[in-house]
């Protein structure tokens, strides 16, 4: 680079660097050495930094090709949105079916020993007088429990409960 154009020859045959001092000729052959070594160093580097660069796009196209492929198994093997939802529609009509028969079941009374009744209308006051009698005998038990209670514990109880806190859930 610089040395080169130090002692470069004209077509005459003079050197450029005859009628240089000493010192400049030997600071420009440094500086020409370092420049050089200089040049090498970052030629070296920036090919390291361009082939590593090329290794990423390389693996950044791999991964991208991988997940397409895997997006496509997916789509293939997954199921329509339209058959999503008919799955959905139809699992929350069966909850729904169960917990109606589940609250029906939960309503009903079985009395033992007790026959039919001639009618529905008769049927509904037979059930309202049955389901009476069997507040009242509840209520009764409930009292003598409270009464019970009251004695053991000097009255303290009686006062806090009263029939429609007793059976406020019913």
């Amino acid at each position: 680079m610089v040395r080169q154009s130090a002692r470069r020859k004209i077509n005459d045959g003079h050197e450029i660097g005859d009628d240089m001092p000493l010192w400049t000729t030997k600071l420009i052959d440094r500086f020409d050495l370092y420049s050089s070594s200089l040049e090498r160093t970052l030629t070296a580097s920036f090919d390291r930094v361009f082939t590593e660069m090329a290794k990423l796009q390389q693996t950044q196209a791999t991964i991208l090709s991988r997940l397409s492929d895997l997006e496509n198994k997916l789509a293939i093997n997954s199921p329509t949105h339209a058959d999503r939802q008919n799955l959905l529609y139809s699992t929350m009509v069966k909850i729904r079916t169960d917990a109606e028969k589940i609250n029906d079941k939960a309503t009903w009374i079985t009395w033992v020993g007790v026959g039919e009744q001639r009618d529905e209308a008769t049927t509904r006051r037979f059930d309202q007088e049955i389901v009476k009698e069997v507040i009242n005998t509840s209520l009764g038990s409930v009292t003598r429990l409270v009464n019970l209670g009251d004695l053991a514990n000097g009255g303290a109880s009686s006062k806090y409960l009263s029939h429609r806190s007793i059976f406020s859930h019913i």
